[in-house]
Formats: structure tokens, C-alpha cells, sequence
């Protein structure tokens, strides 16, 4: 007995050469959701690494940067001065981590800094109009509090 020959089946039109089966369909599906889910959590994880403090100076600094870069694409700056302040930038980064790593607070120092010059510069502004108070990020800024900040900003000096 001869074999049967089978007659070759023709594929409609746009149809693909290789169809896959539908439980190889269902794992594939199965496994591309697996891995999005396990990219997410690994992302949520990093985020949760830190409180709503250090996360929000981190981002502070992604902004900051992101300044600098834009100012340099649009060649505002000197490459010097991109250097520096990127430099500046990573360095401050590195630092807030390690001392939020090394404490396991929800503290950065730095961002007292740039509350103060807040303060300074917004109550520098409206004193020349004789104001004698304003409220700062829903804090009131007198002249007690305005020398202070003065004070820490000298010492640190990050009066820019």
C-alpha cells in the first residue's frame, strides 16, 4: 500500500505561515503578564525603599537636573558649568542616600536648606513692601523666623 499523500492546505490571504496553538498562545500571554507584573512591584519596591520625605528631596534633584540638562541642550551654559552642577547635584544624591541608608530615617538636612532659602528669598521680596509677615509652605515667616533661617543658611553656607 502506498501512503497517502495530503493535499496542502492554502492559507487565506494575510494569514500568518506560523499559527500558534491556543494553549501556547495562553502561556506566552501568561508569561509576557507575569514579567510586567514583576517589573512593576520591583519599581513600587525601590520607591518604598524610602518615606515621603526623601522620596519627594529625590525628586527635587531629578527636577533640578533635568534644569540643568535643558539649559545645556539649549546652550545657555558653559560646559563647565553643567559639570559642576551636575557634579553638585549626583554629590548631594549620594550623600542624602547614604545618610538615609546609614540612619533609616526619613530625614534630609538638605532640605531644611532649601526650605530657609525659600524662606529668604520669598520674605526678602514682599519686605521692601513693609510686610511684616507671610506664610511660607503654610508656615507664617516673621522677622524672628526670617533671621533664623538667615542664620542656618549662613553657617551652612548655602546662600547662593
Amino acid at each position: 500500500m502506498m501512503p497517502m499523500l495530503k493535499k496542502p492546505v492554502r492559507q487565506p490571504e494575510g494569514a500568518s505561515m506560523c499559527s500558534l496553538s491556543g494553549s501556547v498562545r495562553f502561556v506566552l500571554s501568561v508569561i509576557t503578564v507575569l514579567t510586567f507584573v514583576g517589573v512593576a512591584a520591583g519599581q513600587r519596591q525601590t520607591d518604598q525603599e524610602f518615606g515621603p520625605v526623601v522620596t519627594a528631596y529625590l525628586g527635587y534633584l531629578n527636577n533640578e537636573q533635568e534644569v540643568v540638562d535643558d539649559r545645556a541642550s539649549r546652550r545657555e551654559i558653559t560646559p563647565g558649568y553643567y559639570r559642576r552642577n551636575s557634579n553638585r547635584i549626583h554629590a548631594l544624591r549620594q550623600t542624602a542616600l547614604r545618610l538615609v541608608r546609614q540612619s533609616g530615617n526619613d530625614y534630609v538636612p538638605e532640605l531644611e536648606a532649601v526650605y530657609y532659602r525659600k524662606v529668604v528669598s520669598e520674605f526678602e521680596a514682599v519686605e521692601k513692601t513693609g510686610t511684616a509677615a507671610i506664610t511660607v509652605d503654610g508656615k507664617l515667616v516673621d522677622y524672628a523666623m526670617y533671621q533664623r533661617a538667615r542664620r542656618v543658611l549662613d553657617l551652612a553656607k548655602l546662600d547662593q
